[in-house]
């Protein structure tokens, strides 16, 4: 009799053990996939930022170089009526080698 009470204990507690664990292991598994989404939302979200930051670059670089060319070409109107044909030339092609040498730099 008391062999069985002690047996019967002992399955109590193995159950009592199994149920705590496999509620720990639910648990787990609940905090995991919350964790999974959670980082899933912050890779969204730094995409979509990156993909804003590229088109607002984008923008930028086209208004920057939008007002390059019209400096240049009122450059070029400045000096087409003050310089002689074959300094202007020379002038443009040491602008356009300048503007090579910057832009391997950038």
């Amino acid at each position: 009799m008391i062999l069985q009470k002690a047996l019967q204990e002992k399955r109590n507690t193995q159950e009592t053990l199994s149920e705590s664990f496999q509620s720990e292991i639910e648990q787990m598994k609940n905090k995991q996939k919350q964790e999974v989404l959670i980082l899933k939302e912050a890779i969204s979200k730094e995409r979509n930022r990156a993909r804003l930051a590229e088109i607002s670059l984008r923008q930028q670089e086209k208004a920057w170089n939008d007002m390059k060319t019209r400096w240049h070409e009122e450059r070029i109107a400045q000096l087409g009526n003050s310089l002689p044909i074959e300094s202007r030339t020379h002038m443009e092609a040491t602008i356009e080698a300048l503007r090579l040498q910057v832009s391997y730099v950038v």
